[in-house]
């Protein structure tokens, strides 16, 4: 079955070379004035964050509170706050290091990955409207929060811990996940230039689910609220093949939980749509 799909997947590529080369074009007009500029420091300032001792400047009360919320590390407090803003796969890369130091096990990194799930905020809004923002938000809360009693945590205290931050070693370090999101753009963009689908609606879900920010330029050009907030947290919900893949790579090493990720994202597009249809 894999070798007649990469077979067919390779003939639709011989035979739309030209929609491929615009397709690249696109992603690396897009990694380059979208994801780089934001993505790139915001990886580098992660890395500052932790090795600042951030983390212990907020209160234990709010750590606490979190932990036995959720039934998880309580360090998921603070790479929830720093999504928010950060996005994903920020999320993805600070609870790899995290994982890395022992900090958190793997319970608590599928956990708490699966919990901060967002997209810039900056983004949403230009291609949808504060509700959905905020609806993005909540759903990942009430999702984490029905999914608690699942993959508890071994350990729900704060340890001790020591990052070191050397700008060289950072630098190199982000630069290879940024690359690598280049990568992945490309190949999920490129399938979703060729799908033989006219159908603007549909062409835009599919264009979304392969490829998150493909879907939300192809929301703005086809399609009127309330179909737009609909695909919007849809897509935000699914995260996207592409963006699945990045997360994957970046935690390639620590086997978490994929069922427990894919359960999650299917019980916050419900939820999401229903906050929507009832708000």
């Amino acid at each position: 079955m894999k070798k007649l799909l990469t077979l067919l997947l390779f003939i639709l590529f011989i035979v739309n070379k030209n929609a491929i080369v615009l397709a690249a074009g696109d992603a690396l007009n897009i990694w380059s004035k979208s994801l780089f500029p934001v993505l790139f420091p915001t990886l580098i300032l992660s890395d500052i964050l932790l090795a600042s001792g951030v983390i212990d400047k907020i209160p234990n009360f709010f750590y606490d509170v979190y932990s036995k919320i959720f039934k998880t590390s309580p360090y998921g407090l603070f790479v929830f706050i720093v999504s928010v803003f950060g996005a994903t796969p920020t999320n993805a890369k600070i609870l790899k290091d995290l994982y890395d130091s022992k900090l958190i096990d793997k319970n608590s990194l599928t956990k708490i990955l699966s919990q901060t799930i967002f997209f810039n905020p900056i983004l949403i809004l230009t291609f949808s409207n504060l509700k959905v923002l905020i609806i993005m938000w909540v759903s990942n809360v009430l999702t984490s929060f029905i999914l608690r009693d699942a993959l508890v945590s071994e350990s729900s205290l704060k340890a001790s811990y020591n990052f070191d931050f050397n700008l060289n070693k950072s630098i190199e370090k982000n630069m290879k996940t940024i690359l690598n999101i280049l990568g992945t753009l490309t190949v999920f963009l490129s399938l979703s230039n060729i799908v033989p689908i006219k159908n603007p609606i549909l062409k835009t879900f599919i264009s979304g689910i392969l490829e998150i920010t493909s879907g939300f330029t192809r929301i703005k050009l086809y399609t009127v609220s309330p179909i737009n907030d609909i695909l919007m947290l849809t897509f935000t919900s699914l995260a996207s093949f592409s963006i699945i893949m990045q997360i994957k790579s970046i935690l390639k090493e620590t086997k978490f939980d994929s069922k427990y990720f894919y359960t999650s994202r299917i019980l916050t597009l419900f939820i999401s749509l229903l906050i929507y249809l009832i708000t």
